[in-house]
């Protein structure tokens, strides 16, 4: 949970292990302690909670496929383009 508070707190996290928060939304200095606290109890709970660890995935081999066939069709495409045009063959298509 301190390692997840850390990551959290970033700037906030001094080297001495200490959390520094300031507040100077209110001109009443209760007031802003309250905020700060609020804001600590918060960025504790925010920590408390662990993420899911996220599961490594792959396109499928259809889906990779299509890709290849798209590209193959657009450089073909852009190809016939070219004033040098030597693979101009209409069957392909």
């Amino acid at each position: 949970v301190k390692s997840r508070l850390k990551r959290l707190a970033g700037r906030k996290w001094s080297k001495d292990g200490v959390v520094i928060l300031q507040c100077n939304d209110t001109r009443h200095q209760s007031r802003n302690r309250e905020i700060v606290r609020a804001r600590l109890k918060k960025l504790i709970r925010d920590a408390l909670v662990k993420q899911k660890p996220r599961v490594a995935t792959r396109p499928t081999v259809a889906s990779n496929n299509r890709r290849l066939v798209a590209k193959k069709h657009r450089a073909r495409i852009k190809s016939n383009r070219s004033k040098n045009n030597k693979n101009i063959n209409i069957a392909e298509y």
